[in-house]
């Protein structure tokens, strides 16, 4: 017979190993733990939505090298009246923690996410809400040093009829994000000395002191510029804006802005008013556009403000009238001439031109307006609407190593008014400049990010298929479990 210290001895050793090797399995697991962090593929599964990032953006994320983390606080309820708004919540989570996985994985932390309840976190709520004025209580705010960037719900998603068509939160923040990160105030200069609207002017009806605070208080530094004094227009130009000549522009400022556009990628935004020769024809026509010496008559109701002003309601979709388009809103000008496409240019595939506003389908553009004390309809002279009274224009450089590169952009808008001090009450008409200017500088703006388009999908399965597919998902799992309890049964026996 053995003797007990044997099987003291025996059990010791025994208690030993199964120590060392629970000590074995924990090493291993940390171990892959650790790899799995570092070395690992991301797979997106929804079939609805991606908020996989684009490759563009994890680009500009690894890129960015900003002076201190980027701040986003998202204020969107996960429970809503509107089922739309809890879809949302969930994507825009996903896709913010996206960001702060690439934007934070690497050299240093880039961004700071926090989630914030409007009821729940109240007090928090309304101080963010009181400091940058915000509506509502669905939006993502950024802030970076002493700047911010304020996305509501209009900015991340494409609504119709409470439902959620398409989602463009990934263009919306990565474009703030680039806008809070890029360093310089943009500088904007205003030509005189061809009795352009002056920047100090005060005349309600020829004046820019309203546009001036608007644009100042939005961290853009104004100039004024007389071409005649330059050889060139200034390399620190971000924007060139001509705002209602009342006398042509010689050969020499014209070329002088040909080159701005043409060899140093400017950027140019063209008030026009009708009847006045603004001698910038050569120019329009190298970009694909045209403007008639005619006026915009409308006679409709809604088309005519009280004081006689024509309302614009029709706009095409662009990143400049996307904001107009979705609130329903008008700008209003005293006069509008067309400004059109040249059907007959060249044919030129790194010209790309898009029409802004457009007048109503019972409008005309008079051809004699002067000699017309009651304008009328002459099929032989005049056009028919709809109209177009705005339009953008943007031409790629030549292509480098298969790269299209963004070379100048023009936008020409056919009134000066749209801008005067007396038109600068006008919401829409604040709307329409402000993201004009936005568009024409903004050189990191991710236009090619386009909206994600939702793809539902329902299954209409009855209670009996259901208990199917419980059963065909449980009866792996339980008889593993029953062949591991039978298997020890045996042993133990």
């Amino acid at each position: 017979m053995a003797h007990p210290q044997s099987y003291e001895r025996y059990h010791r050793l025994k208690r030993f190993h199964f120590s060392i090797q629970a000590l074995l399995v924990i090493v291993l697991m940390v171990g892959l733990n650790y790899c799995a962090s570092q070395y690992y593929w991301r797979l997106p599964i929804s079939s609805q939505y991606s908020t996989t990032l684009s490759a563009e953006t994890v680009a500009r994320l690894d890129q960015m090298e900003p002076r201190e983390p980027i701040k986003i606080t998202v204020s969107l309820t996960p429970r809503s009246q509107e089922s739309y708004q809890e879809e949302l919540f969930r994507y825009v989570d996903r896709l913010l923690k996206e960001y702060a996985h690439y934007a934070n994985h690497g050299r240093g932390k880039k961004i700071e996410l926090r989630l914030i309840h409007p009821f729940k976190d109240r007090r928090e709520f309304e101080s963010l809400k009181n400091e940058y004025g915000m509506d509502g209580t669905q939006w993502v705010l950024l802030e970076y040093g002493n700047e911010y960037r304020v996305l509501e719900e209009r900015d991340l998603a494409v609504v119709q009829e409470g439902e959620l068509m398409a989602l463009r939160s990934e263009q919306s923040i990565t474009k703030a994000m680039i806008s809070l990160t890029q360093l310089g105030t943009k500088r904007i200069y205003f030509t005189v000395g061809h009795g352009e609207m002056l920047l100090d002017g005060l005349s309600p009806l020829r004046g820019l002191s309203e546009l001036r605070q608007i644009l100042e208080l939005r961290n853009f530094e104004l100039r004024s510029i007389d071409l005649a004094e330059f050889e060139d227009v200034p390399e620190d130009a971000d924007l060139i804006v001509v705002a209602g000549p009342l006398g042509p522009f010689n050969n020499e400022d014209a070329e002088k802005l040909r080159r701005y556009l043409d060899q140093a990628a400017g950027r140019l935004l063209l008030f026009l008013n009708p009847g006045i020769e603004h001698g910038l024809d050569n120019l329009l026509q190298e970009w694909g556009l045209r403007t008639e010496d005619m006026v915009l008559i409308e006679k409709g109701e809604e088309t005519l403000s009280l004081s006689g002003d024509l309302r614009i309601r029709r706009f095409a979709p662009h990143p400049i009238t996307d904001t107009l388009i979705a609130n329903e809103l008008v700008v209003s000008a005293s006069l509008l001439r067309p400004v059109s496409e040249d059907f007959n240019r060249p044919v030129d595939e790194r010209l790309k031109i898009y029409p802004l506003m457009l007048s109503s389908p019972e409008s005309w553009a008079e051809r004699a307006w002067r000699n017309r004390s009651s304008p009328s309809f002459d099929e032989r002279t005049d056009f028919k609407g709809p109209l177009v009274l705005a339009v953008a224009a943007e031409r790629n450089a030549s292509p480098f190593l298969g790269l299209e590169v963004l070379g100048g952009r023009l936008t020409v808008l056919g009134s000066s008014d749209l801008i005067a001090n007396h038109q600068m009450a006008q919401v829409g008409n604040q709307y329409l400049i402000i993201h004009t200017i936005d568009w024409n500088i903004d050189k990191g703006s991710l236009l090619g990010l386009a909206p994600e388009p939702l793809e539902r999908f329902q299954l209409s399965l009855s209670a009996q298929k259901q208990w199917k597919i419980a059963f065909a998902f449980l009866s792996v799992p339980l008889v593993v479990l029953l062949a591991g309890a039978l298997v020890s049964l045996i042993r133990y026996r």
